[in-house]
């Protein structure tokens, strides 16, 4: 990996937790890479499609994408999971973002 390397781990509530212990972890290995926190407190992927340029302002290189538990606690289907996923991911390789 490239340093200086920005990475923003996007995702729901479970990546907001475990973010500061991956930042920990990889800082110290890595001492040019900067890891954000993008995780959000009951968000679904629905949610993620909304947040997406928020998410693309940081200027990363790296996003993580750690979505599933409130998307299958609030009802979104199998289909509109899929579909979000690939909307979110589309739209990062759009901007040349790993």
């Amino acid at each position: 990996m490239e340093n200086p390397c920005k990475i923003v781990c996007f995702g729901d509530s479970i990546t907001k937790a475990w973010t500061d212990m991956f930042r920990e972890a990889i800082t110290t290995q890595y001492s040019n890479i900067e890891v954000i926190n993008g995780g959000g407190v009951s968000d679904t992927t629905n949610n993620a499609i909304e947040r997406i340029q928020k998410i693309l302002d940081y200027n990363p290189d790296v996003v993580t994408v750690g979505f599933g538990m409130n998307d299958w606690r609030k009802g979104v289907s199998c289909e509109g999971f899929r579909h979000n996923l690939k909307t979110i991911v589309d739209g990062l390789e759009k901007y040349k973002v790993r």
